[in-house]
């Protein structure tokens, strides 16, 4: 594991700091990681997601949007984003 030092001002200290307590870790160090790594998966989530639509525009094929469609599209996504 790397080390990485950074200076913050001391608003945004706070900040980490009490985040960190809100969420139950033992340190800003965990707050820090958390948050890169969530910030990490939703970069991934969104390339991902470009590509499938790239794909999607590259298919050709048409479809019928409708009101089912729609809504059976935002329940895959739920199920899909909810873990």
């Amino acid at each position: 594991m790397s080390t990485l030092n950074l200076q913050l001002p001391d608003r945004l200290a706070q900040f980490v700091q009490a985040q960190a307590q809100a969420e139950g870790l033992a340190s800003p160090e965990q707050y820090v990681e958390a948050l890169l790594s969530r910030e990490q998966r939703k970069r991934a989530d969104i390339a991902q997601l470009d590509a499938e639509l790239e794909q999607g525009l590259a298919s050709g094929s048409a479809a019928e949007i409708n009101a089912h469609f729609w809504e059976s599209k935002r329940h895959e996504l739920l199920k899909r984003f909810r873990h």
